[in-house]
């Protein structure tokens, strides 16, 4: 039976257990109007009996009575705090209640039990979602190495406004690792160091990048530092040469035909493509001091050139005096050097004639 076929069916129960709960009574009155007939009371003495009986149906009956109005109202006081507290929580939750107050009590509490139950399971979906909003926010707060402004009581609302807080610190964050990685790839491109060794991963974000690339940062500066120091001793060296030497060293690359080498102070390199940009250096580094300039790996590779160039110019020195030539300038070295392959029957090659002639072109190198 549908819902109405049922209260149908209880209404003709309840209408039959009343019809025969009123046949012992209608009964009890019949048999003793009899009695009362045939013994011939009076009216006024029927009248007396009628009640006498009725009293005591009612000391046996009010009792009932009683008890059936104490659970009348014990269910209707249950059906009210159930009510309150279906209705407290609908509030919590935003939600309303859907009970009919135009039913019977006892109906009433059961749907009232009813929505509870609804209410409680909503609530328990709004706690998993609150708890689900929770756990990103703090996922994302990890992430962007941000604390989480979350209390015990916070609400969804709550949520949503730290989360909005945290993405815009997310937002700030990505603009800060760009522009660190920017940094770190133009002080790799200036410094000429290794791109792969100091690259940030593009798979790191968050505050993790951001530490990478400036741990990137701090080992370019160690890295520069380590070159500073580097460029220090050679000038230093190179500053010990030049004092052994008496002179600076002045550098140009050699004409065709030319022989190599060092004469009066003037050093003549191959002609190549390697000095002939140790050459064009000369000029770009010419009294370049900046610690910009000095960290970088193509003012490193200068600055060992020049040393090696000083270091050759030295050596020969030495050679020189070791031979008890020391005084005599390289023409007189080659001169001598030829007579001696003659002697030898070994031919040099062609020299050039302007080696000893204006320095056009040379450049003038001291410590760095």
């Amino acid at each position: 039976l549908g819902a109405g076929g049922a209260t149908r069916s209880a209404m003709v129960d309840y209408k039959e257990a009343i019809s025969k709960a009123r046949e012992p009574v209608d009964t009890l009155l019949e048999n003793a109007e009899a009695i009362w007939t045939t013994l011939g009371f009076s009216g006024e003495e029927l009248a007396d009996r009628v009640l006498d009986m009725v009293e005591k149906f009612e000391a046996v009956c009010t009792p009932l009575l009683t008890a059936e109005k104490a659970f009348l109202e014990k269910k209707r006081g249950e059906t009210e705090a159930l009510k309150e507290k279906a209705g407290a929580l609908a509030r919590e939750i935003g939600l309303e209640t859907r009970v009919d107050a135009a039913l019977p009590i006892l109906e009433q509490f059961a749907a009232t039990q009813r929505e509870l139950e609804r209410l409680q399971a909503a609530q328990r979906k709004k706690a998993e979602e609150l708890a689900q909003a929770v756990a990103e926010a703090e996922a994302l707060g990890l992430k962007i190495g941000e604390e989480v402004m979350l209390g015990p009581e916070a609400t969804m609302e709550d949520v949503r406004a730290e989360v909005e807080r945290l993405e815009a610190r997310q937002k700030r964050q990505a603009d800060e690792l760009r522009e660190l990685v920017a940094r770190v790839e133009k002080e790799v491109e200036r410094m000429g160091a290794e791109p792969a060794k100091y690259a940030v991963p593009p798979d790191v974000s968050g505050i993790e990048g951001v530490r990478t690339a400036n741990q990137r940062l701090r080992q370019l500066e160690v890295l520069e530092q380590e070159r500073m120091g580097q460029v220090q001793k050679i000038r230093a060296r190179i500053k010990g040469m030049v004092a052994e030497l008496g002179e600076t060293l002045e550098f140009r690359l050699a004409m065709e035909g030319e022989i190599t080498g060092v004469d009066d102070g003037l050093c003549i390199l191959a002609s190549n493509k390697e000095n002939d940009r140790f050459i064009r250096d000369l000029a770009k580094y010419d009294g370049k001091r900046t610690q910009h300039v000095v960290g970088s790996a193509r003012f490193v590779a200068h600055m060992q050139q020049l040393e090696e160039e000083y270091t050759k110019a030295v050596a020969e020195k030495q050679k020189r005096v070791g031979r008890g030539r020391g005084g005599g300038s390289r023409r007189a070295a080659t001169d001598r050097d030829a007579r001696d392959g003659a002697r030898d029957g070994v031919r040099d090659g062609p020299r050039d004639a302007t080696k000893d002639g204006p320095r056009e072109g040379g450049r003038r190198r001291e410590a760095g």
